[in-house]
C-alpha cells in the first residue's frame, strides 16, 4: 500500500511539470507583454472611437503631451514613435485608426493626436506619418 502511494505521488509530480498549453498565437487572448507597454508591438493596433483611456494607455503607452480640453475632456499627442504604416478606416462600429508595427526604434516617424471627451473616451483621432 506505501509503494502503490510513492509511486502515485511520484507519478503525480513527474507530471505535473508538464505543459499542455497551445502555442499558437490566435489562439491566445493576452496581448503581448510589448502591446501592453506601448514601447515595441510587432502586430497591427487598433484605436477606435469610444475606447477608454486606459485601453489606448495600455496600447499606445503614455503620451508626450497632455492637453485639457475646455469643450471636451483631454487631447493626447503622441510625436516621433515609428510604425511601418498607418492609416484610418471605417470599420463596423465607427472609425479606426491601424497602426502597424508600432515601435520607438523601427519604421517611420508617425504623429498622432487623440481626443477624449469628459467620459474618458476617445470621440476623435487625427494622425501623420513621416515619410
Amino acid at each position: 500500500m506505501r509503494k502503490s502511494f510513492v509511486f502515485l505521488l511520484a507519478l503525480l509530480f513527474c507530471l505535473s511539470g508538464c505543459e499542455t498549453g497551445s502555442t499558437d498565437a490566435a489562439s491566445s487572448s493576452e496581448t503581448p507583454p510589448a502591446a501592453q507597454s506601448g514601447t515595441h508591438s510587432p502586430a497591427q493596433i487598433e484605436i477606435r472611437v469610444g475606447m477608454t483611456m486606459s485601453q489606448v494607455l495600455q496600447l499606445l503607452g503614455a503620451a508626450d503631451k497632455i492637453q485639457a480640453d475646455p469643450r471636451a475632456g483631454e487631447i493626447w499627442s503622441y510625436n516621433g514613435k515609428r510604425a511601418n504604416f498607418a492609416y484610418a478606416a471605417n470599420k463596423e462600429g465607427g472609425e479606426v485608426l491601424i497602426i502597424d508595427g508600432y515601435s520607438a526604434q523601427s519604421g517611420v516617424p508617425l504623429f498622432m493626436t487623440i481626443k477624449f471627451d469628459k467620459g474618458r473616451k476617445v470621440t476623435d483621432f487625427t494622425y501623420q506619418q513621416a515619410f
